[in-house]
């Protein structure tokens, strides 16, 4: 196989974690043999294709998705047992012989996941009130899935399913590969939206407050934050090279274009604890310094933008020598 089962966790991990999840796709239990999902598979694509409605098959999915769905349960045996991961253990049939409380609590972890992932969705900006709430249900979530990890019942669970399927491509390593991996595959979907968000501070605060893991949150937001940085770096470039070419208007124009990923930057990843946050406010505040010597230069320190690019130079400086000097 090709692929590791660190990449299939992560090819899982999207946003549509849970919506897409083949178990909730195609309506069959964590425990479902092959003989069962072939059954099914037959039943469902024989329905869809007369346009007949099909029970426990979620509405908002298509016809493509429930395909996906079913060829992931009967292909790579890793992809089913991620599916199995983040979908319900609690099911009848299941005979692995657990604590028993370990099913309410993994698909407690489950449901308050998937609903937070679900409500962020539906509630693009939510107004004070629903955010807190927002904001607690994903604190339930990461306080209650570190409990499931941390059980070594959990992965006993994962080695009885793995006995279960009998298939020659699964060992040991692909459970000590799914331990490893989790934390990271639960973080990923909030990840992804902080970083998409046009108001990632609420979602950036949810990351850095996963129980236990804040180290890996900034890590992982700082890897999702590589393009702005880059475009941060690309746009000074520009303001440089249009400066160079004597292009002042257009400089200034490119230049004040720079905050806005700026300030995304600085929700996702604070100045004050990451470092290349905090060295791309300073090349930010030196290229509107640069323009506002430029504007000096050509037509003199009563032109209106001079003080403003000086005061925009000196409030995005974070270094004190950067802004005494603008200042």
């Amino acid at each position: 196989m090709a692929e590791t089962t660190a990449d299939v966790l992560r090819a899982a991990a999207g946003p549509d974690l849970f919506r897409l999840n083949a178990f909730r796709v195609t309506g069959l239990p964590t425990v479902a043999d092959h003989r069962a999902i072939r059954q099914r598979r037959q039943q469902v694509v024989a329905a869809m294709s007369m346009g007949a409605d099909v029970d426990r098959i979620p509405s908002d999915v298509d016809a493509e998705e429930v395909r996906a769905a079913f060829d992931r349960l009967l292909g790579d045996p890793r992809y089913r047992l991620v599916d199995e991961l983040f979908w319900l253990w609690d099911v009848p049939g299941s005979d692995c012989g657990c604590p028993s409380s370990l099913h309410s609590e993994h698909d407690k972890a489950a449901i308050a996941h998937g609903m937070a992932l679900d409500q962020e969705f539906s509630k693009l900006d939510p107004p004070g009130s629903d955010r807190a709430d927002l904001d607690r249900l994903w604190s339930e979530a990461a306080r209650l899935w570190d409990g499931v990890i941390r059980r070594n019942a959990t992965w006993d669970h994962m080695r009885h399913r793995v006995g279960k399927l009998g298939d020659r491509r699964l060992d040991e390593t692909v459970i000590d590969e799914l331990r490893a991996g989790l934390p990271a595959a639960l973080l990923r979907p909030l990840v992804t939206l902080a970083v998409a968000s046009d108001n990632p501070q609420p979602l950036a605060r949810c990351v850095h407050g996963w129980t236990g893991r804040a180290e890996l949150a900034g890590d992982m937001l700082a890897e999702a934050a590589v393009p702005l940085y880059e475009t941060i770096d690309a746009g000074v470039r520009k303001t440089r090279e249009l400066l160079d070419d004597g292009d002042l208007d257009a400089a200034i124009e490119n230049t004040r274009g720079l905050p806005m990923t700026l300030l995304r930057l600085r929700a996702l990843l604070p100045p004050d604890e990451f470092r290349r946050t905090a060295n791309a406010c300073e090349v930010v505040a030196i290229a509107y310094n640069n323009c506002a010597n430029r504007v000096f230069e050509t037509c003199g320190p009563l032109d209106d933008r001079y003080d403003d690019l000086l005061n925009d130079a000196e409030a995005l400086a974070i270094n004190p020598q950067t802004r005494a000097t603008t200042r």
